[in-house]
């Protein structure tokens, strides 16, 4: 039975299938999405039983159970939704990516040839290869930003340029990201960063919610420069100072603005020296990419 999670764009939106059993199955969050349902759980509560059902897929936040709907329930999501775009949306599934998983296993984009298209494959090495060539299809549409962050989602294996052992500026680049990426944001909100982050990206939050949510602890949610403004091309912007930031980091190794100097763009390539606002003011900072994120301590274990 193939577990292979396969991503493909339509339009600006990214929908993972997976297929169970020898057929396809779709994320259910990403077909309301892009069908424009913003109800997702009372959509799924009208669909029959065998047409939805719950799989573990690996996310930013690490596993989680998302639910899912076959290609009946993906019809009938298609029929409850009035955007127009549900009829080109419902025409290409129909006449290209379901034919295409029923006859050869994979998607492949038009034009493109084999090196565009993802297999459903059995096996570690199998899976991996799948994960490659969404990876691939992720970078010829949307650049390598989206394709570094994807190749994290699929919890493909993060190589070190250069040298096989961490250097201590790497290591201490990550005991600085994960103090500000996994510990509460307050007393009340018991949320990190990465939470609110992973919550962003599978849409159950929106964009601006998440930003305001993060800058309770002086950070925020920022789109890549140069980058098309999509979800997956937000990053963590780390300002130089600030009340709240200096609160946050207090009684740890990074306070009085050591941060500063563990963020140095010169230390670490992809980190980025540019300005935001926050809260009305703007301010001076580090933009970090999600793909120099460090992982959370429980998903090392």
């Amino acid at each position: 039975m193939g577990q292979d999670v396969q991503p493909f764009a339509f339009e600006d939106d990214l929908v993972r299938a997976v297929e169970i059993d020898g057929a396809p199955w779709f994320v259910a969050r990403d077909v309301c999405k892009v069908l424009g349902i913003v109800k997702p759980d009372r959509a799924l509560a009208a669909l029959d039983e065998d047409e939805k059902g719950a799989h573990s897929m690996r996310t930013l936040g690490g596993k989680q159970d998302l639910s899912i709907v076959n290609e009946s329930g993906l019809y009938a999501l298609v029929f409850r939704s009035r955007k127009e775009k549900a009829k080109i949306f419902r025409k290409w599934v129909t006449s290209e990516v379901l034919p295409a998983l029923r006859q050869t296993g994979r998607y492949e984009m038009p034009g493109r040839g084999e090196a565009a298209s993802v297999p459903f494959t059995d096996g570690p090495v199998g899976e991996r290869y799948s994960k490659i060539g969404a990876v691939k299809e992720a970078r010829q549409l949307y650049g390598n930003a989206f394709a570094r962050q994807l190749w994290t989602e699929l919890g493909l294996p993060v190589f070190n340029t250069g040298s096989d052992i961490p250097n201590e500026n790497d290591l201490t680049l990550n005991e600085c990201l994960r103090l500000m990426l996994d510990r509460p944001i307050g007393r009340k909100d018991r949320r990190t960063v990465r939470q609110i982050h992973a919550a962003m990206i599978e849409q159950e939050i929106t964009m601006r919610e998440a930003d305001a949510a993060v800058q309770k602890c002086g950070l925020a949610l920022k789109y890549m420069p140069g980058m098309p403004r999509h979800r997956l091309n937000m990053a963590l912007f780390v300002p130089n100072g600030g009340a709240a930031l200096e609160k946050f980091m207090a009684h740890t190794a990074y306070h009085s603005g050591c941060w500063m100097d563990i963020l140095r763009p010169a230390l670490h390539p992809g980190v980025i020296a540019c300005k935001f606002r926050i809260g009305g003011q703007g301010h001076r900072g580090r933009l970090v990419p999600p793909d120099l994120w460090p992982v959370a301590v429980q998903d090392e274990a």
